[in-house]
Protein backbone atom coordinates (compact mmCIF):
# COMPACT_ATOMS: atom_id res chain seq x y z
CA UNK A 1 0.00 0.00 0.00
CA UNK A 2 1.33 3.42 -0.93
CA UNK A 3 2.00 5.97 1.77
CA UNK A 4 0.08 9.22 1.88
CA UNK A 5 3.19 11.14 0.83
CA UNK A 6 3.55 8.99 -2.30
CA UNK A 7 -0.14 9.35 -3.09
CA UNK A 8 0.11 13.12 -2.70
CA UNK A 9 3.12 13.31 -5.01
CA UNK A 10 1.44 11.09 -7.57
CA UNK A 11 -1.98 12.72 -7.68
CA UNK A 12 -1.37 16.24 -6.42
CA UNK A 13 -3.46 17.94 -3.77
CA UNK A 14 -6.76 18.03 -5.66
CA UNK A 15 -9.81 17.11 -3.58
CA UNK A 16 -7.59 15.65 -0.84
CA UNK A 17 -6.06 19.03 -0.02
CA UNK A 18 -7.98 19.57 3.25
CA UNK A 19 -7.15 16.15 4.68
CA UNK A 20 -3.71 15.42 3.25
CA UNK A 21 -1.70 17.66 5.65
CA UNK A 22 -3.14 15.87 8.67
CA UNK A 23 -2.41 12.47 7.15
CA UNK A 24 1.08 13.52 6.11
CA UNK A 25 1.76 14.81 9.62
CA UNK A 26 0.70 11.46 11.12
CA UNK A 27 2.89 9.62 8.63
CA UNK A 28 5.82 11.87 9.53
CA UNK A 29 5.20 11.19 13.22
CA UNK A 30 5.44 7.46 12.54
CA UNK A 31 8.69 7.89 10.63
CA UNK A 32 10.12 9.92 13.53
CA UNK A 33 9.07 7.27 16.03
CA UNK A 34 10.84 4.62 13.94
CA UNK A 35 13.99 6.71 13.67
CA UNK A 36 13.54 7.26 9.92
CA UNK A 37 14.37 10.94 10.12
CA UNK A 38 15.00 11.63 6.43
CA UNK A 39 11.64 10.11 5.49
CA UNK A 40 9.96 12.07 8.30
CA UNK A 41 11.54 15.31 7.10
CA UNK A 42 10.45 14.69 3.51
CA UNK A 43 6.88 14.02 4.68
CA UNK A 44 6.68 17.05 6.97
CA UNK A 45 7.98 19.29 4.18
CA UNK A 46 5.21 18.06 1.88
CA UNK A 47 2.66 18.80 4.61
CA UNK A 48 4.15 22.24 5.16
CA UNK A 49 3.87 23.05 1.46
CA UNK A 50 0.11 22.51 1.70
CA UNK A 51 -0.35 24.12 5.13
CA UNK A 52 2.48 26.66 5.54
CA UNK A 53 0.70 28.50 8.35
CA UNK A 54 0.33 25.42 10.55
CA UNK A 55 2.83 25.97 13.41
CA UNK A 56 2.74 22.32 14.52
CA UNK A 57 3.93 21.06 11.14
CA UNK A 58 6.71 23.67 10.95
CA UNK A 59 7.78 22.72 14.48
CA UNK A 60 7.97 19.05 13.53
CA UNK A 61 9.89 19.96 10.38
CA UNK A 62 12.43 21.65 12.65
CA UNK A 63 12.58 18.61 14.91
CA UNK A 64 13.29 16.38 11.91
CA UNK A 65 16.00 18.74 10.62
CA UNK A 66 17.64 18.69 14.05
CA UNK A 67 17.49 14.88 14.11
CA UNK A 68 19.33 14.77 10.77
CA UNK A 69 21.97 17.22 12.04
CA UNK A 70 20.91 20.15 9.87
CA UNK A 71 20.83 22.77 12.62
CA UNK A 72 20.50 25.88 10.46
CA UNK A 73 17.42 24.52 8.69
CA UNK A 74 15.99 23.45 12.05
CA UNK A 75 16.35 27.02 13.31
CA UNK A 76 14.60 28.37 10.21
CA UNK A 77 11.72 25.91 10.55
CA UNK A 78 11.21 26.70 14.24
CA UNK A 79 11.28 30.40 13.40
CA UNK A 80 8.49 29.84 10.86
CA UNK A 81 6.55 28.05 13.57
CA UNK A 82 7.04 30.93 16.05
CA UNK A 83 5.73 33.41 13.47
CA UNK A 84 2.46 31.47 13.18
CA UNK A 85 2.16 30.32 16.81
CA UNK A 86 -0.48 32.07 18.92
CA UNK A 87 0.09 30.10 22.13
CA UNK A 88 2.80 31.81 24.21
CA UNK A 89 3.73 28.60 26.04
CA UNK A 90 4.34 26.80 22.74
CA UNK A 91 6.32 29.80 21.47
CA UNK A 92 8.54 29.57 24.55
CA UNK A 93 9.14 25.86 23.90
CA UNK A 94 10.32 26.73 20.39
CA UNK A 95 12.63 29.47 21.68
CA UNK A 96 14.14 27.01 24.17
CA UNK A 97 14.81 24.58 21.32
CA UNK A 98 16.45 27.34 19.31
CA UNK A 99 18.55 28.28 22.33
CA UNK A 100 19.72 24.68 22.77
CA UNK A 101 20.77 24.44 19.13
CA UNK A 102 22.56 27.79 19.20
CA UNK A 103 24.40 26.58 22.29
CA UNK A 104 25.34 23.34 20.51
CA UNK A 105 26.65 25.46 17.63
CA UNK A 106 28.79 27.40 20.15
CA UNK A 107 26.83 30.62 19.63
CA UNK A 108 26.06 31.59 23.25
CA UNK A 109 25.15 35.17 22.35
CA UNK A 110 22.33 33.93 20.09
CA UNK A 111 21.34 31.28 22.61
CA UNK A 112 20.94 33.78 25.45
CA UNK A 113 18.93 36.10 23.19
CA UNK A 114 16.34 33.36 22.68
CA UNK A 115 16.01 32.86 26.44
CA UNK A 116 15.69 36.59 27.03
CA UNK A 117 12.75 36.62 24.59
CA UNK A 118 10.72 34.07 26.57
CA UNK A 119 7.25 35.33 27.43
CA UNK A 120 5.84 33.03 30.13
CA UNK A 121 8.71 30.76 31.23
CA UNK A 122 10.37 33.56 33.15
CA UNK A 123 10.46 31.77 36.51
CA UNK A 124 11.75 28.42 35.30
CA UNK A 125 14.83 27.24 37.27
CA UNK A 126 16.12 25.36 34.21
CA UNK A 127 16.02 28.59 32.19
CA UNK A 128 17.81 30.49 34.96
CA UNK A 129 20.50 27.80 35.04
CA UNK A 130 20.91 27.89 31.27
CA UNK A 131 21.27 31.66 31.39
CA UNK A 132 23.97 31.30 34.03
CA UNK A 133 25.89 28.83 31.88
CA UNK A 134 25.58 30.99 28.77
CA UNK A 135 26.55 34.24 30.49
CA UNK A 136 29.57 32.41 31.94
CA UNK A 137 30.62 31.41 28.41
CA UNK A 138 30.29 35.05 27.42
CA UNK A 139 32.42 35.97 30.47
CA UNK A 140 29.63 38.22 31.77
CA UNK A 141 30.08 36.90 35.29
CA UNK A 142 27.87 39.51 36.98
CA UNK A 143 24.83 38.43 34.95
CA UNK A 144 25.85 34.78 35.34
CA UNK A 145 25.93 35.21 39.12
CA UNK A 146 22.49 36.85 39.06
CA UNK A 147 21.08 34.02 36.94
CA UNK A 148 22.44 31.28 39.22
CA UNK A 149 21.11 33.14 42.27
CA UNK A 150 17.67 33.34 40.63
CA UNK A 151 17.81 29.61 39.95
CA UNK A 152 18.65 28.82 43.57
CA UNK A 153 15.90 31.13 44.85
CA UNK A 154 13.34 29.10 42.87
CA UNK A 155 15.06 25.72 43.36
CA UNK A 156 17.15 25.88 46.59
CA UNK A 157 18.50 22.36 46.18
CA UNK A 158 19.94 22.91 42.71
CA UNK A 159 23.56 21.81 43.18
CA UNK A 160 24.63 22.64 39.62
CA UNK A 161 23.47 26.22 40.14
CA UNK A 162 25.38 26.43 43.43
CA UNK A 163 28.54 25.19 41.75
CA UNK A 164 28.06 27.73 38.95
CA UNK A 165 27.45 30.48 41.49
CA UNK A 166 30.66 29.68 43.36
CA UNK A 167 32.68 29.73 40.13
CA UNK A 168 31.26 33.04 38.90
CA UNK A 169 31.93 34.64 42.27
CA UNK A 170 35.55 33.50 42.16
CA UNK A 171 35.89 34.89 38.64
CA UNK A 172 34.81 38.27 39.99
CA UNK A 173 37.18 38.13 42.95
CA UNK A 174 34.40 37.59 45.47
CA UNK A 175 36.47 35.01 47.33
CA UNK A 176 34.66 35.09 50.68
CA UNK A 177 31.25 34.73 49.03
CA UNK A 178 32.55 31.91 46.83
CA UNK A 179 33.81 30.09 49.92
CA UNK A 180 30.43 30.58 51.58
CA UNK A 181 28.71 29.01 48.57
CA UNK A 182 31.14 26.09 48.41
CA UNK A 183 30.66 25.36 52.11
CA UNK A 184 26.88 25.25 51.63
CA UNK A 185 27.03 22.40 49.08
CA UNK A 186 26.22 18.98 50.64
CA UNK A 187 28.99 16.69 49.36
CA UNK A 188 27.04 13.52 50.16
CA UNK A 189 24.37 14.48 47.59
CA UNK A 190 26.75 14.94 44.64
CA UNK A 191 27.09 12.74 41.59
CA UNK A 192 30.63 11.97 40.29
CA UNK A 193 30.72 14.90 37.85
CA UNK A 194 29.56 17.33 40.52
CA UNK A 195 32.12 15.93 42.96
CA UNK A 196 34.92 16.47 40.42
CA UNK A 197 33.77 20.04 39.79
CA UNK A 198 33.52 20.79 43.51
CA UNK A 199 37.08 19.52 44.06
CA UNK A 200 38.31 21.65 41.15
CA UNK A 201 36.57 24.73 42.54
CA UNK A 202 38.11 24.14 45.95
CA UNK A 203 41.56 24.00 44.33
CA UNK A 204 40.73 27.19 42.43
CA UNK A 205 39.61 28.80 45.68
CA UNK A 206 42.97 27.99 47.29
CA UNK A 207 44.74 29.53 44.29
CA UNK A 208 42.63 32.71 44.38
CA UNK A 209 43.10 32.94 48.15
CA UNK A 210 46.87 32.69 47.77
CA UNK A 211 46.80 35.35 45.06
CA UNK A 212 44.77 37.63 47.28
CA UNK A 213 47.21 37.34 50.18
CA UNK A 214 50.30 37.86 48.03
CA UNK A 215 49.58 41.52 47.19
CA UNK A 216 50.41 44.68 49.16
CA UNK A 217 47.29 44.37 51.27
CA UNK A 218 48.97 41.49 53.07
CA UNK A 219 52.03 43.61 53.70
CA UNK A 220 50.11 46.52 55.18
CA UNK A 221 47.89 44.29 57.29
CA UNK A 222 50.92 43.58 59.52
CA UNK A 223 52.08 46.68 61.51
CA UNK A 224 55.68 45.57 61.86
CA UNK A 225 56.06 45.08 58.10
CA UNK A 226 54.38 48.42 57.48
CA UNK A 227 56.95 50.11 59.76
CA UNK A 228 59.91 48.41 58.10
CA UNK A 229 58.58 49.32 54.66
CA UNK A 230 58.17 52.96 55.70
CA UNK A 231 61.73 53.09 57.09
CA UNK A 232 63.07 51.60 53.87
CA UNK A 233 61.27 54.11 51.66
CA UNK A 234 62.41 57.00 53.89
CA UNK A 235 66.03 55.75 53.77
CA UNK A 236 66.02 55.62 49.97
CA UNK A 237 64.82 59.22 49.67
CA UNK A 238 67.15 60.47 52.45
CA UNK A 239 70.29 58.90 51.05
CA UNK A 240 69.39 59.14 47.37
CA UNK A 241 72.03 61.80 46.68
CA UNK A 242 74.79 59.62 48.11
CA UNK A 243 73.51 56.46 46.52
CA UNK A 244 72.99 57.84 43.02
CA UNK A 245 75.84 60.41 42.98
Amino acid sequence: EKSVSHQYQEYGAGPLESSVPVQLEKEGDQFMENGEYDAALHTYLLAEQIAPENPDISRKTGDAYRATGNFNSALDAWNRSIQNETDLVDSDVLRKKRSEVFSTMNMPDHAIRELEDLKVSTNDPHVFHQKGELYSKLQDYALAEESFQNCISVDPGNIDASLGLAETRMRQGKIAKAKETLDSIPESALNPDQTNLLEKLKRDYTYYQDEETSDLSFLFSHPELYLLTGIGIFGIFYFRDKIFR
